[in-house]
């Protein structure tokens, strides 16, 4: 872009009025509510900039919530300000004049569509204009806003049960085809895992995090199906669980086998009775 060498100083644009030239295409600016700011002169001249950024804080309702400010693509902050550019011969935000076609044109911006038509008359122009901002302008400032998140809760129970099984987040997605990046927002709290699968887990963590049979594998499930996988604990500890009935059961018919068979045992070096 070629240099501007048009001298601006002491000249105002929206709330900055121009106090020094700096070279190189560009200026310090003294905006109204007090600050000094480096601005480039051809961002003043073309009207993009009004202010220090004062102006963006007042219109936005809260200056940390940056989703506030924008709507499916549509600036908010620039839909509510009323602030005309030095170029607007109007006095109407969106009406302007066209030297080409000698009408004046009212239009909006919304969503990247522009919607625009030309009058004879600046009263027609204007008219149309406040008819799109009642139409689509309006509507969007009114629509509520999302809620903010709730504040996570971390599950300090999971995270300790890991700990003490000794066992790092990248193990138990090789063991169990858990998401890595799961199981550290079910953790910090940022999401919550189904009652039954966080179950598994702990009973998981507590019957020694062995690796478990790979089931339940798909063209998105690669590593498989981690709750398919983790049931197995469940049902390996049943199966154990009847296993050890059925050996104690076995032990205690052995033992009175044994004990049948030595009632009442015989002295050492006694022959018995002819």
């Amino acid at each position: 872009m070629s240099k501007v060498r048009k001298d601006i100083v002491g000249k105002r644009y929206g709330r900055l009025v121009v106090t020094k030239e700096l070279g190189n295409g560009c200026v310090v600016c003294h905006c109204d509510c007090g600050n000094d700011k480096k601005i480039r002169k051809w961002l003043l001249i073309q009207g993009y900039i009004h202010s220090c950024g004062c102006l963006r804080k007042e219109v936005a309702p809260k200056r940390h919530n940056v989703r506030l400010l924008s709507e499916n693509g549509t600036n908010l902050s620039m839909l509510a300000s009323k602030n005309l550019r030095s170029s607007n011969t109007s006095g109407v935000r969106g009406v302007s004049w066209s030297q080409a076609r000698m009408k004046w044109v009212g239009g909006i911006k919304i969503k990247g569509v522009e919607k625009k038509r030309r009058f004879d008359k600046l009263s027609d122009a204007v008219e149309y204009r406040k008819t799109l901002e009642e139409l689509y302008i309006e509507p969007l400032l009114e629509k509520p806003h999302s809620k903010q998140k709730q504040p996570a809760v971390p599950d300090d129970e999971l995270r300790k049960e890991r700990e003490k099984a000794g066992v790092t987040r990248k193990t138990v997605h090789d063991r169990t085809g858990l998401s890595i990046i799961t199981l550290r927002d079910w953790e910090y709290g940022y999401r919550h895992p189904q009652s039954e699968a966080r179950r598994l887990l702990i009973e998981w963590y507590r019957d020694g995090s062995p690796t478990l049979p790979v089931l339940g594998v798909s063209s998105d499930k690669p590593d498989g199906d981690y709750l398919t996988r983790l049931m197995t604990v469940s049902d390996n500890k049943e199966w154990r669980s009847k296993d050890a009935g059925k050996q104690k059961k076995s032990q205690c018919k052995m033992g009175k086998r044994e004990l049948r068979t030595d009632l009442f045992p015989r002295p050492e070096g006694h022959e018995g009775h002819d």
